[in-house]
Formats: C-alpha cells, sequence, structure tokens
C-alpha cells in the first residue's frame, strides 16, 4: 500500500499584519513555525511514500531569500526522509508576466522533487498524477 501526504497552500512569505517582533513579521513568523511543525509530523509520525505540496507554496512569484530558504529546508528534510515529494503550482507560484518563471522551477533544479507548472502527466511509485 502507498502512503500519500496531500497539503498545500503554506503561502510562505505571507505578512498579513503588521506586527514586528525581533526585526521579523509575527506573522510570516508563525508561518514558518507551522510549516516545520507539520513537516516534522509528516517524517516522524506519518513517514509517507509521496508528499504533494499542492498550490501556492510561496505568497508572491517573488519570494524573498527567507521564504526561499525555509521552504527548501522543507523540501529537503522531506526528501531525506526516503519519500518521493510532487510539487504543484497554484495561482500565487504562477506568474502574471510571459516568460517570467515561478519560483518554484528551482526545485526540479537543485532536488530530485517531482515539479508539476503545466498540465503534465508522470507516474510515481505506481501512482499517476496529473
Amino acid at each position: 500500500m502507498i502512503r500519500i501526504v496531500h497539503t498545500g497552500d503554506w503561502h510562505y512569505g505571507v505578512r498579513a499584519t503588521n506586527v514586528i517582533r525581533g526585526g521579523f513579521n509575527q506573522r510570516e513568523m508563525d508561518v514558518y513555525r507551522a510549516g516545520e511543525v507539520l513537516t516534522d509530523y509528516i517524517v516522524n509520525e506519518l513517514k509517507p511514500d509521496i508528499v504533494c505540496l499542492v498550490g501556492d507554496l510561496y505568497q508572491t512569484t517573488r519570494p524573498d531569500a527567507l521564504a526561499i530558504t525555509k521552504l527548501f529546508s522543507a523540501v529537503k528534510k522531506l526528501l531525506d526522509s526516503g519519500c518521493e515529494v510532487v510539487i504543484i503550482g497554484g495561482n500565487h507560484d504562477t506568474p502574471a508576466r510571459p516568460g517570467q518563471e515561478s519560483p518554484l522551477t528551482h526545485f526540479s533544479r537543485f532536488f530530485p522533487a517531482h515539479v508539476f507548472l503545466e498540465q503534465a502527466s508522470e507516474e510515481i511509485k505506481g501512482v499517476c498524477f496529473h
């Protein structure tokens, strides 16, 4: 049996409040902490074969360095646990300007992750994703 975890809408880089603590936006730090807790739970408790990170992983198509670093760390931790990672872009990850890359393209460049930014199909561990 294949175990799949599906999660989405992480919105790394969101700043939905003006509360600043220690030089950082409090809401943004809350989102990163929640992502770290979720990633640890997936790796240590659920132990899936495949993790799907679906839609709006970043708040904008031009995330800052902290948002990129935090999401890269989460994906690396998932991959290091031995599971496959499927990343599917959402509207916040999709540039409106022609020729501008999605920030999610970097995951297929630097990690053995399966990144879907357009309609496509791929079989992973006997499961067809499209």
